[in-house]
């Protein structure tokens, strides 16, 4: 599947769910969305930071400090946080509690941080840096 093409969950102001359209769509016409944002910490406190695709929307090339994206229509807030994490940290984690923040792109974000062992640091290549 083409990232654009990619179904979101559509959500009011208010963060309920409202419909669903392609990536693509949400992006030009900045329609408010749900995301994830899973932050993960080793047991020093260092966080994970990765570096994003050259061909993301937002921030292209940069690093990020967080694994997420946008949640699809299909999915619980708990299916989107793990799917996340894994697809981009190869990472498996059940989720019961997160936090919602809205953010001024439009999105409302489900965000947590989660704690792993030291001896995940050299997962996928991704490095830990203390802050």
């Amino acid at each position: 599947m083409r990232v654009d093409s990619e179904p979101v969950l559509l959500v009011s102001r208010h963060n309920h769910p409202r419909g669903s359209c392609q990536r693509g769509r949400m992006q030009r016409q900045r329609l408010v969305h749900r995301a994830s944002y899973v932050v993960v910490q080793d047991l020093a406190g260092r966080v994970c930071v990765q570096k994003r695709a050259a061909d993301k929307h937002f921030y292209p090339g940069g690093w990020d400090l967080a694994a997420g994206g946008v949640m699809r229509p299909d999915e619980s807030v708990a299916q989107g946080l793990s799917r996340e994490l894994y697809e981009e940290l190869g990472l498996q984690r059940q989720f019961s509690r997160w936090q919602w923040f809205w953010w001024f792109w439009g999105w409302f974000l489900a965000v947590l941080k989660v704690g792993f062992l030291a001896s995940v640091a050299a997962v996928a290549g991704h490095c830990f840096y203390q802050f």
